[in-house]
């Protein structure tokens, strides 16, 4: 159906509809819409959500699910959101193959991910412009397909599933993937079902409309030093690349990233909010990833073996609090007490970390050295979430737009590496990952002593 147009019947369940002309389904990047001509339109209004619809014509027939966006000519035109055909069943268990096109020509993850050869559809060679992974014990592949000047992307499983569980895990796996390539591929999805493992004949099919894409040329690791830093400095690409044990993400790696989105909502939200960030302006940028470092933090630390309160008996952290009780209470009739309820809040969390601990501490867990550059940017959370920007250079007051630009952006390319820091480590990663505030130093105008890679 990709980038066709069909002409032809729907039923609309009411017998007003019978006599109507065909109706066009056109097709479009995203979707595909129908124009529902003028009879229609004192029986339908904008925003209603017509489901389950047969198409047909004299050569095929499915389902369909729409809504009504809009009026023009005296006609009413739906979105189509969703199109299945008639022998698609979502509660039984099948073989699911899910293919997105792909607007670029050309997209791979060479220098992300490990590589997988597999047999090509189109006419049999090797490719290795595919990856494999597992999630617990059930196989899956992500693969690049390219047929009659067209890209698709491929991914499948060699478990038979429902349609919601293979989904649900798809929608896990593209985030991973736009977060580890920084190419959020996404928009429509064609999902087949097979009865057989080897996939040869599908028996039936679903379209929807998914998510939009997001493109950015962030990426958190690239195993090949030349793509980030040749441009700003050969002799440096040169030295990086044979100094360091720049590498992908191996299968276990990857593995790991997809599993835990899967079990996980709150990892799930993290990257997809890099991703949305990556995609935002500079006065949102930073906020995003301050969120998302907040969220990571609480993940990472809830499993932590170091020490989160400051006191760790409870009995002597209930005794401590109980004298400070008596000691405030001794001062309950000065007149320059007044707010005594204030303060025994104050005591009642005295042995909570600061935010500024909660945030440090995953990195100490996890053996990665912070900064004091870093730590500045980190503590600045609350500036960015309050829309303010922090003034890491002492300007003053009289800074320009464009040097509070630089703020945020020199303070995005910190926090940006920091939480890749973290995702990586915490999945098992030991190699380098791009630290985006050194490629960025000439931009933002930071000098900054450290290398284009860090881990």
């Amino acid at each position: 159906m990709e980038n066709n147009n069909h002409k032809g019947n729907i039923d609309f369940k009411n017998d007003l509809f019978r006599n109507l002309p065909e109706i066009q389904l056109k097709s479009s990047s995203k979707n595909y819409t129908i124009e529902i001509p003028d009879i229609t339109r004192s029986f339908f209004d904008i925003g209603f959500n017509l489901k389950n619809l047969l198409f047909s014509n004299n050569k095929i027939s499915f389902k369909l699910d729409m809504f009504t966006s809009k009026y023009s000519n005296g006609n009413i035109y739906g979105e189509v959101y969703r199109i299945r055909s008639t022998t698609f069943k979502s509660n039984l268990k099948k073989y699911y193959k899910l293919i997105i096109p792909l607007n670029e020509k050309k997209i791979d993850f060479l220098y992300q991910l490990s590589r997988y050869g597999y047999a090509s559809e189109n006419d049999n060679h090797i490719s290795t412009n595919a990856t494999s992974f597992n999630i617990g014990n059930e196989n899956f592949f992500i693969i690049i397909e390219k047929k009659d000047d067209k890209s698709y992307l491929i991914v499948h499983s060699e478990k038979r599933q429902i349609y919601n569980d293979f989904s649900k895990k798809c929608h896990s796996i593209l985030i991973c993937l736009g977060y580890i390539t920084g190419h959020y591929i996404s928009d429509k999805g064609y999902y087949f079902t097979y009865n057989t493992k080897k996939m040869d004949v599908f028996t039936s099919y679903l379209y929807r409309t998914l998510r939009d894409g997001m493109k950015n040329f962030w990426q958190p690791i690239n195993s090949n030093a030349y793509s980030w830093v040749d441009s700003r400095n050969p002799k440096r690409a040169e030295k990086i690349y044979k100094k360091y044990n720049l590498r992908t993400l191996n299968k276990s790696e990857f593995s790991k990233l997809c599993s835990l989105c899967i079990e996980n909502d709150d990892f799930l939200s993290v990257l997809f909010l890099i991703l949305e960030s990556n995609d935002a302006s500079l006065v949102f940028r930073p906020g995003g990833y301050s969120i998302a470092l907040e969220t990571l933090s609480n993940i990472i630390s809830s499993k932590s073996k170091i020490r989160q309160k400051p006191i760790t008996s409870k009995e002597d952290c209930k005794k401590f609090q109980n004298d400070l009780y008596a000691v405030l209470d001794k001062y309950k009739d000065f007149d320059s007490f007044k707010d005594i309820e204030t303060l025994k809040g104050k005591i009642e969390y005295i042995n909570q970390m600061t935010n500024q601990e909660k945030l440090t501490a995953p990195f100490k867990e996890l053996g990665i050295n912070i900064s004091k550059e870093d730590l500045e940017v980190v503590k600045s959370r609350n500036a960015f979430l309050h829309g303010r920007v922090p003034d890491f250079r002492n300007l003053g007051k009289n800074r320009t737009i464009e040097e509070k630009d630089a703020d945020l952006y020199y303070a995005s390319a910190k926090l940006y590496t920091l939480l890749n820091l973290l995702i990586l480590k915490y999945i098992g990663y030991d190699s380098y990952v791009l630290n985006f505030s050194k490629l960025y130093e000439q931009k933002t105008k930071y000098p900054i002593k450290e290398d284009y890679y860090r881990k």
